[in-house]
């Protein structure tokens, strides 16, 4: 792992101060949530909450602006709950996502096979730090004639901006030339499923998990998910075409059967990312709370009795993720998550604990 790239962090994020005394949010009132939100202006009505203009009369702040100084934030004489974690980057940054799951497992490529030993999760490499090591795996690959097509992303850049799917070591030496980026093997045999008057069709499924502690790590995950589909019907060609390789849409199959499978990927994620202290892993915070959009595509792989059988891959996981679909589908979508990370209310939710 690259812990360098975790390390760095260190200058740029402080952790709250230990002694910090946390309240207890009201019993006797509605809470008071202070937002930048508007999906949370529009959506929160549970009335145990109350929206308020100001944030020195909000029990929670829950913003968008990434919060750094967790220390002057905890020394405040005003304390208040927030959206946010430090060093939650560790998981939310796409080079770091793929150092912290490696913890998993110790060796994460088989190199008789060439293949991915953490099977949920698509062989990285850092083309900053790892470039070594990428373009000899790379020339392994293309020696023994494996599938070699890789798509590269910016570390930090989301909505499918600046990324390149390409088989061609040339183009993919360059790429980094623009900023950094990471390169994974790409998913080739995904599971498709069918489009009326479009064909064969790529989706990925997007879960909302929520945060609620490190110090024991509490994790839940929403129930109700988003998949959603590609536009034209997938063929391994023509990776200039967004709408075929880069899914950002709406649908739903196969992932009832596999949910069990995904809730065990995303524990195993938050147990990694939260097995070390910062900077290399997520920060205990007592007045935080977060939610994070995680994508997870399906692939088909053969078992060791020859069998095909679908495995769920862990694609990218984002903070602050839009959930204007999640509130237009499910109308209390927000009064869960808000319930579930500041009331402790989870028995009539629509959560499972992790």
């Amino acid at each position: 792992m690259a812990v360098h790239n975790l390390q760095k962090y260190k200058v740029h994020e402080t952790l709250p101060d230990p002694n910090t005394e946390v309240p207890v949010l009201p019993r006797d009132r509605s809470i008071r949530v202070y937002t930048d939100y508007e999906l949370v202006v529009d959506h929160l009505t549970d009335n145990r909450f109350e929206l308020v203009d100001k944030k020195e009369e909000a029990d929670i702040i829950w913003t968008s602006k990434t919060i750094r100084n967790y220390l002057a934030w905890s020394e405040g004489t005003h304390k208040y709950y927030l959206n946010q974690f430090p060093f939650e980057m560790v998981i939310t940054i796409k080079n770091l996502l793929a150092a912290v799951a490696r913890r998993v497992i110790k060796r994460h490529i088989d190199h008789d096979t060439l293949e991915s030993k953490l099977d949920w999760l698509p062989i990285t490499f850092n083309l900053t730090s790892e470039l070594a090591q990428f373009v000899s795996y790379f020339q392994q690959r293309k020696k023994r004639g494996l599938s070699n097509y890789w798509i590269c992303k910016p570390w930090n850049l989301g909505l499918g901006m600046d990324l390149h799917v390409t088989d061609n070591l040339a183009y993919i030496l360059r790429l980094p030339d623009t900023g950094p980026k990471i390169a994974s093997l790409y998913v080739d045999d995904p599971v498709l499923i069918e489009r009326e008057s479009v064909g064969q069709v790529k989706f990925d499924l997007r879960f909302l998990v929520m945060l609620v502690s490190i110090k024991p790590l509490t994790v839940y995950v929403h129930k109700k998910f988003l998949i959603r589909y590609a536009n034209v019907a997938f063929s391994m060609d023509h990776f200039d075409e967004y709408e075929k390789h880069f899914t950002v849409m709406t649908a739903r199959k196969y992932a009832d059967t596999h949910e069990s499978k995904i809730h065990a990927i995303l524990k195993q994620l938050f147990e990694a990312a939260t097995s070390k202290p910062p900077p290399l892993g997520i920060g205990h915070s007592p007045l935080s709370r977060a939610i994070y959009g995680i994508d997870i595509m399906l692939r088909w792989k053969t078992n060791r009795k020859g069998d095909r059988e679908i495995q769920p891959v862990l694609i990218e996981c984002n903070f602050g993720p839009n959930n204007e679909r999640f509130c237009r589908y499910y109308p209390d979508f927000m009064n869960d998550i808000f319930s579930v990370l500041f009331l402790e209310d989870t028995e009539t939710r629509e959560v499972v604990l992790l």
